[in-house]
């Protein structure tokens, strides 16, 4: 959080609440990162308040955890007030999250709001949306609450009418827009309810952007023929959908070795309970075979292939999995990647080729989005890294720390990087205090800390 929005969220605090009073305070995105300095919950030090700090991911200053994207587990009309700052630009349909927090206002309460109206792309894993005071009219008027008040931080005028943003101090760069809403006693519960549930469980289901190839991907799940093939070892089922299940990948099931290497280490090494962060998911299979054998306390879940992300959905359905923070996305601590903000990924027609790394000339690519590792690792505390990423592996360390993470399973492909990329990789884990346990067929390499 800037300091701009905590400042405005400030104002809205001594404005609005009363210290005389007794509140109950939801903050709608409240997960703080391990270097930020700045949070909600230092404005209502001295209030009669319990503090409930909400977010889709574990970590600090979370209490609830949200199983679905869109939907918070809290009664209807129980919070007095709700803070949500700098969340709604990261949230691809923030009118479903709007109506949930309105569900859970009580008569009377308020929602205090605060999301730029400008500023560069800053994506936890997107960055979707800019917001001016004719939009939070709209969500007043969509949510049938009233909006109290509302201003956008705009600089100053030119001569000729136009804002200088030239001029733009750095104190208010986002150009927050702030509102106030009230849900008052004209509420109508049940017409917005009408429109809130369906809205939610379609948001839910389609919340984290998922894309299609249509003109190489797979076929549509909905279109596939219902038979799943298993992993002979583990029992792991997927869809057999030939397009991905073809008679390599067939024949490895059937003999209980498609990613054995990586399967074994992790049941090897971990114990249960951890926090893992896979980047790679591939068909689903370790994020499946992990999340019902191990039982982990948080799971994320990285594909830069886009076809793959509604079968990986499919995978965790037929395995009965629920839990996994699916993000389709690239995740590296390339500078010159992250300053583009997104990679050309090439989506081979088998699944296992497909990478950013050594395009060919004429192949199908897309445009994935590069986010930071560090992002996914400090928003939920990960203590377990998982990668299968193609030769992504040679620039996926550099320069970072990883303090929280014991436990390192990768799987190295020197076809790609050479054996000198291996040993590049090999010491930026030394680097950061993790040894080198085991280098299984040359491949899956494990470190621990």
């Amino acid at each position: 959080m800037h300091q701009s929005a905590f400042d405005h969220m400030k104002n809205c605090v001594t404005t609005y609440m009363d210290r005389k009073t007794r509140y109950r305070v939801l903050d709608y995105g409240a997960r703080i990162v391990s270097k930020q300095v700045l949070k909600h919950k230092d404005l209502i030090e001295g209030y009669d308040v319990e503090y409930i700090g909400v977010d889709v991911s574990p970590g600090l200053n979370v209490d609830i955890v949200m199983d679905d994207l869109y939907s918070v587990k809290v009664p209807d009309r129980s919070i007095d007030v709700i803070f949500c700052g700098q969340v709604f630009e990261h949230v691809p349909f923030f009118w479903a999250s709007f109506l949930e927090m309105t569900r859970m206002l009580k008569v009377g309460g308020y929602i205090f709001l605060t999301a730029p109206s400008r500023g560069h792309t800053h994506a936890h894993p997107y960055d979707c949306w800019r917001f001016y005071q004719d939009g939070y009219k709209a969500l007043a008027a969509f949510a049938n609450l009233k909006l109290v008040e509302v201003h956008t931080d705009f600089p100053s005028r030119l001569p000729n009418g136009r804002f200088d943003y030239a001029a733009v101090p750095g104190s208010r760069y986002w150009g927050d827009t702030v509102g106030v809403y009230q849900k008052t006693e004209g509420h109508n519960e049940a017409a917005i309810a009408r429109v809130r549930e369906p809205l939610l469980a379609w948001a839910n289901a389609n919340g984290d952007l998922d894309k299609t190839i249509s003109a190489f991907g797979p076929v549509p799940l909905k279109q596939a023929k219902s038979t799943t093939v298993a992993h002979k070892a583990f029992d792991i089922k997927f869809l057999d959908l030939p397009e991905l299940i073809n008679a390599k990948v067939r024949a490895k099931l059937d003999a209980g070795k498609y990613e054995i290497r990586e399967a074994e280490a992790a049941l090897k090494y971990m114990k249960g309970g951890e926090r893992v962060v896979e980047l790679g998911a591939g068909l689903g299979f370790m994020s499946s075979l992990i999340k019902s054998r191990l039982k982990p306390a948080s799971y994320v879940a990285i594909e830069g292939d886009p076809r793959l992300i509604p079968y990986i959905k499919e995978t965790h359905r037929l395995n009965s999995v629920t839990g996994v923070l699916l993000q389709n996305c690239i995740a590296t601590s390339d500078p010159a990647m992250l300053n583009r903000g997104h990679v050309e990924f090439q989506v081979a027609r088998t699944f296992w080729g497909s990478s950013y790394k050594n395009l060919t000339e004429g192949g199908n690519t897309v445009k994935v989005d590069a986010v930071p590792l560090t992002n996914f690792i400090e928003a939920s505390a990960a203590n377990v890294l998982i990668a299968d990423i193609e030769g992504g592996e040679l620039e996926l360390f550099t320069g970072i720390d990883m303090p929280t993470i014991n436990l390192v399973i990768i799987e190295m492909h020197p076809t790609v990087i050479g054996e000198d990329g291996v040993e590049r990789v090999f010491s930026e884990l030394r680097r950061m205090g993790l040894k080198l346990q085991e280098y299984v067929d040359s491949r899956v390499a494990v470190f621990t800390r």
